[in-house]
């Protein structure tokens, strides 16, 4: 068989070029410490983001309460503040305008159970500079009319 010497020879050179034990073991080493640097760095990335989060929550679930009950308190007079409206600038001027308002609308504006109809209520809006409502009542005298 001709083959035989060929493959003999295949052998030999493949065994001569196996790397020694001391390479091949700094090269698992070198392996696992990359595999332990890679899973530390995605903990660290998913505790990151997972914190991020979690202040990202808190600041999006703050009450507004304080800033609505300063405003309504510089409004008074029976006003309710609009929830999430912008507060009001030091010294901004306001008016207050009567209009009429659909009951879906006020209740967008933050006033629940104003009438049972479904007709528009008489109300006094207290609208900033830029025309944005900032607290609203409910004209209870034309109401009642």
């Amino acid at each position: 068989m001709e083959l035989k010497p060929g493959f003999e020879a295949i052998r030999s050179s493949i065994e001569r070029r196996t790397p020694p034990e001391v390479i091949r073991q700094s090269l698992l080493w070198e392996l696992d410490r990359r595999s332990r640097l890679r899973k530390r760095n995605r903990i660290a990335g998913w505790s990151l983001a997972a914190a991020m989060a979690f202040v990202l929550c808190l600041v999006a679930l703050r009450h507004p309460e304080p800033a609505i009950q300063e405003q309504a308190s510089l409004i008074g007079d029976g006003f309710q503040a609009v929830p999430y409206a912008s507060p009001l600038a030091e010294g901004e001027f306001v008016r207050v305008v009567h209009t009429e308002l659909a009951p879906d609308t006020l209740m967008r504006l933050g006033v629940y159970g104003a009438t049972g109809s479904s007709d528009a209520v008489p109300v006094d809006l207290v609208v900033g500079q830029d025309n944005a409502p900032v607290a609203v009542r409910v004209d209870e005298n034309e109401e009642n009319q």
